[in-house]
C-alpha cells in the first residue's frame, strides 16, 4: 500500500502515517537539485567575465542546499499516540530520518469524548479532518496532514474504526460541514492548565513560550547562500554602474535573448538616465535582500513582533 497507516495496538494505540508517493517525490526532487547543478558545473566552461563564475557556483550551491534542507525540514512522517490508561494523546510529525520532531497536538483523554468528521466550507474539494470533541468544548485534530481522509474508503474506514474502538466511542457516521465564517471553524484547544500534564509525556520535547524562534541549521545555510548570491549579484551590478558613470556608456541586456542595447550619454541622455536609474535599483534591491538573508543566517533566529 503506497498511502495508508501502520498500527501498533495494545494498551497504547500508535498510528503511523505511510505516504510512499510523497516520499518518492521529495527524494526525486532532492536528487535532481543535488546532482543536476554538479553535472552542469562540470559540463560547462565557466570562464566567464567578471563575477559570472562566482554567481554560477553560488547558484549551484544554493540549489543543492535547498534540496538537502527540504529532506530535513519537510515532515512527511506523522504519528498519533492515544494512551487511554494514561489519559493522554499526542500527535507528532518528523522528517524522513525520524528527526526534527515536532508536537503538533497534545491533549488529555478525559471524560467521554466523541469523534467528528468535519469539512470547513461547502466545497466538495475541501479536506475532511477528524476531530476529537470534549464535553468542555475543547477539540483536537487527530487526522494527519500527509494523508487525505476519504470517508467510504477501506483505508479510512479501518483507521476510524481502530481509533473509535480504542477510545471506546462510536465511529462518526457522517461529515459535519462547517461554514468558513462560522465561529466553530476556529478550533478550541485544551485549557492551559492541562498543558503540563501532556507535555511531560515520554518522547516529547516541551517547548516553553518565547519571543524568538531559532532557525534550523539547514534554513540558516540556505539563507546564507541566498544572501551571498544576492550580495555578489549586487556587486556585479554595482561594477557595471560605476563603469557606466565613468565612460558615459551603458549596455543593457534583454531577457529574451534579443541582444543588448547600448545607451550613450551624449547621444541619448534621457534614455541613459532612465536605464541608469533602473541599474541603481538593480543594486539596491539585491543588496537589501542580501543583508536580510545574511542577518538571519548569522543571528539564527527571528523575532516575533507584537
Amino acid at each position: 500500500m503506497l498511502i495508508g497507516y501502520r498500527f501498533e495496538e495494545g494498551a497504547v494505540l500508535r498510528i503511523h502515517s505511510r505516504n510512499a508517493v510523497a516520499t518518492v517525490l521529495l527524494v526525486a526532487f532532492s536528487l535532481v537539485f543535488t546532482v543536476g547543478p554538479v553535472l552542469l558545473l562540470f559540463s560547462r566552461d565557466l570562464h566567464g567575465t567578471g563575477m559570472d563564475p562566482v554567481l554560477a557556483g553560488l547558484a549551484s550551491a544554493l540549489m543543492i542546499a535547498m534540496a538537502l534542507a527540504s529532506l530535513w525540514c519537510f515532515r512527511l512522517r506523522e504519528t498519533l499516540v492515544l494512551d487511554r490508561p494514561g489519559n493522554q494523546g499526542i500527535r507528532i510529525s518528523h522528517n524522513l530520518f525520524g528527526r526534527a520532531r515536532r508536537v503538533d497536538a497534545a491533549f488529555v483523554l478525559a471524560g467521554q469524548p466523541r469523534l467528528q468528521l468535519r469539512r470547513h466550507g461547502d466545497s466538495a474539494r475541501a479536506p475532511v479532518r477528524l476531530w476529537l470533541m470534549h464535553a468542555d468544548g475543547s477539540e483536537h485534530q487527530l487526522s494527519f496532514e500527509t494523508i487525505a481522509v476519504r470517508p467510504g474508503s477501506g483505508v479510512t474506514g479501518e483507521w476510524l474504526q481502530r481509533i473509535a474502538t480504542h477510545l471506546q466511542v462510536e465511529a462518526p457516521a457522517g461529515i459535519v460541514v462547517v461554514p468558513l465564517n462560522s465561529p466553530a471553524a476556529a478550533p478550541r484547544h485544551r485549557p492551559p492548565r492541562q498543558a503540563s500534564v501532556v507535555e511531560g509525556a515520554p518522547g516529547t520535547r516541551p517547548r516553553a513560550p518565547r519571543q524568538d524562534d531559532a532557525l534550523p541549521a539547514g534554513v540558516r545555510v540556505v539563507m546564507a547562500l541566498i544572501g551571498a548570491f544576492l550580495a555578489v549579484l549586487a556587486l556585479s551590478q554595482a561594477w557595471v554602474l560605476l563603469h557606466a558613470l565613468g565612460s558615459g556608456t551603458l549596455r543593457v541586456s534583454h531577457w529574451r535573448g534579443s541582444g543588448s542595447v547600448v545607451y550613450h550619454w551624449g547621444a541619448e541622455p534621457y534614455g541613459f538616465l532612465l536605464q541608469l536609474f533602473i541599474a541603481v535599483l538593480e543594486v539596491l534591491v539585491p543588496a537589501a535582500l542580501a543583508w536580510g538573508g545574511l542577518r538571519l543566517a548569522i543571528a539564527g533566529r527571528y523575532s516575533r513582533q507584537g
